[in-house]
């Protein structure tokens, strides 16, 4: 039974392979529309650019879902620690 169902999936994966969909062609513009309108948010709130300077493309092949998620947690407290340390008043200007 499940010899068949995998050549199934096979033959249909085969069969579907290479087509582009509106969707997943105007992905990518999308995507870097909403990165330059985060971008200039930030900057218009006087925050720091991003953390990350390249975009995250990781290789995500042969990780969990679970592994994945972690990576985009630690990214996102490291991002958070970043701004908590920018946003923090030098220690000589603070009254005790």
């Amino acid at each position: 039974m499940k010899a068949v169902i995998k050549r199934r999936l096979d033959a249909l994966e085969k069969k579907c392979e290479g087509r582009d969909t509106e969707f997943s062609r105007s992905l990518p513009e999308r995507l870097e529309a909403g990165r330059r309108r985060v971008a200039e948010a930030r900057e218009r709130r006087g925050l720091p650019p991003s953390v990350e300077v390249e975009p995250c493309d990781i290789q995500t092949e042969g990780r969990t879902i679970v592994e994945i998620l972690h990576a985009g947690r630690q990214r996102s407290a490291a991002a958070h620690q970043a701004l908590v340390e920018v946003r923090r008043p030098p220690s000589s200007l603070v009254s005790d």
